[in-house]
């Protein structure tokens, strides 16, 4: 009867090392530590990520020349260690949206579960903005505090080093999470909101919003309740019209950007009247 033999639970490695120069690839041997066929692998460039089973490894690295095929002596054995340790996060959760009450800066605190034998980790915090220069702290606990600003969207990793002095080569996991900027200023709406020859209803800027969404509400003078005949999105601070029928008018303006949380919505009322003329005319069609 054959007995199942058990899989052995791969890991992807991330190695990198300083390039040779006039070097054309590089080939990787890990020589499993407690004895077994070597694994090699090769690569153009001077760093390699590779699912290898879990386990200790012996690591020798070699180059090629570019003029021909030959390569360098293999490297100075180094150990690694390839174990499935995993980084849980605590603090933030992955995906997490939080709002800053400053424009400039938000103190984020990253907190991971402690993993077993490690000697220190390194956290490597970055932005759409930063992504070719992160932050890069090294810490003996489990936690570090950064200051950061707001309006982005944010990635970090925690890679860690084994107590015993054998590097550590799992590739990290990639968390994310936002940092809403502060709550924009409502738009200023007032008297000068409507231009009645012109048919322009417009607003003052509100700092830092990009776009405004408006809605315009109407009621008839013997009504009491509005209802919403118009909106839209715009980047300008005014909305023009061809015309506004005569009655009673409520305009809504909410400012917005980007990763910011939107103004509350400023609001003005106001009335269309009819004409001179037209109440003439109203009056003569009375008489009649």
């Amino acid at each position: 009867m054959a007995v199942a033999q058990e899989s052995v639970p791969v890991k992807s490695i991330e190695l990198e090392w300083d390039p040779v120069e006039k070097a054309s690839g590089y080939e990787v041997r890990l020589m499993p530590a407690k004895g077994g066929k070597p694994l090699k692998f090769f690569t153009e460039d001077a760093k390699l990520m590779q699912d290898v089973p879990v386990g200790l490894y012996k690591l020798q690295i070699r180059s090629r020349s570019e003029d021909a095929d030959i390569f360098s002596p293999w490297s100075d054995t180094m150990p690694l260690e390839v174990v499935a340790k995993e980084i849980t996060p605590l603090k933030p959760e992955d995906g997490a949206v939080m709002e800053s009450p400053d424009a400039n800066k938000f103190p984020v605190d990253f907190e991971w579960k402690s993993v077993d034998g490690v000697k220190e980790y390194t956290i490597k915090v970055w932005s759409e903005k930063r992504r070719e220069t992160p932050w890069v702290f090294v810490t003996k606990q489990p936690k570090k505090r950064l200051d950061v600003p707001p309006g982005e969207i944010y990635f970090w990793q925690v890679l860690f080093e084994s107590a015993s002095g054998i590097s550590y080569a799992q590739a990290p996991t990639t968390f994310r999470f936002t940092v809403m900027g502060a709550k924009l200023t409502t738009p200023p709406i007032g008297p000068q909101t409507l231009n009645p020859d012109m048919q322009i209803l417009e607003w003052e800027a509100s700092p830092g919003a990009k776009a405004y969404k408006v809605k315009l509400y109407f009621r008839y003078l013997d009504e009491t309740e509005f209802k919403l005949v118009d909106e839209t999105t715009t980047e300008n601070t005014q909305w023009t019209f061809n015309r506004l029928n005569r009655g009673a008018y409520k305009l809504e303006v909410v400012a917005t950007a980007p990763r910011r949380s939107a103004s509350d919505p400023g609001s003005f009322e106001f009335t269309v009247k009819p004409s001179d003329q037209e109440i003439q005319r109203a009056l003569a069609g009375v008489k009649r």
